[in-house]
């Protein structure tokens, strides 16, 4: 896949992972693992011997798999399936798997509690490794297949069209129509500028992302542009401010770099997909905003790349 394409393709799975519940997301989970392993295969209940705590095994890799996806996130349910997963799992089959991979779709990530659970089972199984896999370590494999094999599992095209998109804080519409209307690919000759490498070394977010915002750095001037001709003054403040009280509600929620960026994805423009011209317009804005420290932290005057970024999940 193209960069676009990666771009569309992850709002569509995080979208289908969020709806997805139960079966419904094991099966969807299964069809992304046959594809990227080789020796994953999946385990059905067979009558009253259950799926003896296995979803699926890596045969080769020595991993069981268990996974969780509910309707409403639920921490007490989270938690007892997992325990009750890992307590069948060791009981019946002991020798078939060496690490134990729980996975769920909470589009939260995982919640302090079920690491201090995690952290306790791996007290009392000292052999035993164990793996969590959210929605962004799904994405992180996903996002490595064929065009051909992204549209089978998503069940429909990757479109070249536009569509009906949503639309997130509706006070930033008309900035997002101003971009898309003085874009032009002729304010794109020339050399990416790279104002803010070290910061994006430092946030921790993936190279998809960091690249998308780079690539918007190129035309944040046009949101400069919008705010300086508007007759509302303090209207590039009260937005600046909205995006520090949703970058500042959602790190304490979740932490981790990826989740946040995507959370504040949905605050410009919905958690509905948008086409290619509003996803490009939603980075734009990111980049602004990202450029100018109301989202996400600058490096320590003494931080040099290589070391483990600012922003990170506990």
């Amino acid at each position: 896949m193209n960069f676009e394409q990666r771009m569309y393709a992850q709002v569509a799975l995080y979208r289908k992972l969020y709806e997805l519940e139960e079966n419904g997301f094991e099966t969807f989970f299964h069809g992304i693992m046959r594809i990227a392993e080789d020796d994953y295969t999946a385990v059905r209940a067979y009558g009253n011997l259950g799926d003896q705590g296995a979803d699926a095994l890596g045969i080769c890799s020595n991993k069981l798999y268990a996974c969780f996806g509910p309707r409403v996130p639920n921490l007490d349910r989270l938690r007892a399936k997992f325990k009750s997963d890992l307590k069948s799992a060791l009981e019946q089959r002991p020798d078939e798997f060496d690490t134990f991979v729980f996975v769920h779709n909470d589009r939260l990530g995982l919640h302090p509690e079920i690491a201090t659970t995690l952290k306790a089972a791996k007290k009392a199984n000292p052999d035993l490794k164990f793996e969590t896999l959210d929605p962004i370590g799904i994405w992180r494999i996903f996002r490595k297949f064929e065009l051909d094999d992204v549209e089978d599992l998503l069940g429909f095209e990757i479109p070249i069209s536009e569509v009906v998109y949503g639309i997130g804080v509706e006070d930033l519409k008309p900035l997002l129509d101003h971009i898309n209307e003085h874009r032009r690919r002729d304010n794109e000759a020339g050399a990416t500028p790279m104002p803010s490498q070290n910061k994006l070394s430092f946030s921790g977010l993936d190279e998809d992302t960091q690249e998308a915002l780079i690539l918007g750095m190129k035309h944040s001037p046009l949101v400069r542009q919008y705010f300086d001709g508007r007759l509302f003054p303090l209207e590039e403040a009260n937005s600046a401010q909205g995006f520090r009280d949703e970058y500042a509600e959602v790190k304490q929620e979740v932490g981790n770099p990826d989740l946040i960026i995507e959370r504040l994805k949905w605050y410009v423009v919905g958690n509905r997909l948008g086409n290619e011209r509003q996803l490009r317009a939603m980075w734009v804005v990111l980049a602004y905003f990202f450029e100018r420290c109301h989202i996400f932290e600058n490096p320590p005057a003494d931080w040099e790349p290589g070391v483990t970024g600012g922003v990170i999940a506990s």
